[in-house]
């Protein structure tokens, strides 16, 4: 980021790390997809799903296994230079890295007009997202969702992986079969498009959920200031204070100035439900300023308990 103070222009330079990698697009942009196409001579793609800035999701039938349908995701714009294309392979390294059943499972990957594709299950459900629109989740509900998804950032943690952009849209709550006539519940962690190993600085993420010390490096306050696996945990009992509390959850809107700004300097608020203040002082630690002071994904699966 620029030492000017331009935390927007700096915002934009990071998110822009991922894509100056990859030559510009031109001006007509690739050939757009659509159902019925098909990939690698394998996967025929019957529905889109979602798309973002860098990415579309499909459902994909695979025509060489009877019955089988993946989640098929491919880069928006084509890669076609070496350091785009090991650029791009970042997600593919995090994914292969870990297997616990709460992260993403890496099925296939390959390349279509230059565009990286990877095909991994197909989760029935909805985000968690999706849910808090409905109301908040009671402490039942939140232990089945967040002891998990602890775990899981204690896998990829333990192979020197950050996910960076854990937020209830990144979270899928699965129904798997077989589990009740509902489904057993799966909280399942998305989106390893801006993961990095531990070795790397590139920053990238929601800055709603940001951890203090990424908002304080955006900001060019601390520059040195370590980041490690601790902003993970940050992200994750933000997810949940929002699960919990309607209060905290949608708080209002702020310019994105304000977000980093108040993210790197204080905490933030506790929930004030009477039935939700014995949880203060753990979330308190859980979201501490200084990474530090917050536990290990580990320790936050026990502590939850």
């Amino acid at each position: 980021p620029s030492a000017s103070g331009d935390v927007r222009g700096a915002l934009l330079e990071a998110f822009a790390m991922r894509a100056a990698a990859s030559p510009s697009v031109p001006p007509t942009g690739p050939a757009p997809l659509a159902p019925g196409a098909l990939i690698a001579e394998r996967y025929e793609l019957e529905a889109r799903l979602g798309s973002g800035a860098y990415a579309e999701v499909f459902r994909a039938r695979d025509r060489l296994v009877p019955d089988h349908v993946v989640a098929l995701k491919i880069l928006a714009a084509p890669v076609r230079t070496e350091e785009g294309r090991a650029h791009a392979l970042r997600e593919i390294r995090c994914l292969a890295a870990v297997f616990h059943p709460s992260v993403a499972q890496l099925k296939d990957h390959g390349w279509h007009a230059d565009r990286l594709w990877i095909a991994m299950p197909f989760y029935e459900g909805e985000t968690l997202e999706a849910r808090l629109a409905r109301g908040p989740l009671t402490r039942r509900e939140a232990l089945a969702i967040f002891r998990p998804l602890a775990l899981a950032l204690d896998a990829l943690h333990a192979v020197g992986v950050r996910h960076q952009d854990v937020k209830p849209d990144n979270v899928l709550l699965a129904r798997v079969r077989g589990g009740g006539e509902a489904g057993e519940l799966l909280p399942v962690l998305i989106d390893f498009g801006v993961a990095v190993g531990e070795s790397e600085t590139f920053l990238a993420g929601t800055p709603e959920y940001f951890a203090p010390e990424m908002a304080a490096r955006l900001r060019d306050e601390l520059p040195d200031r370590p980041i490690d696996a601790k902003a993970d945990v940050f992200s994750l009992a933000l997810c949940l204070r929002d699960a919990l509390s309607p209060s905290c959850f949608r708080a209002e809107e702020e310019a994105l100035e304000e977000t980093i700004a108040r993210r790197a300097t204080e905490a933030p608020r506790l929930p004030p439900e009477p039935e939700l203040r014995d949880l203060q002082a753990p979330l308190g630690r859980w979201l501490a300023l200084e990474a530090g002071a917050r536990p290990t994904a580990a320790a936050l699966a026990e502590e939850l308990d």
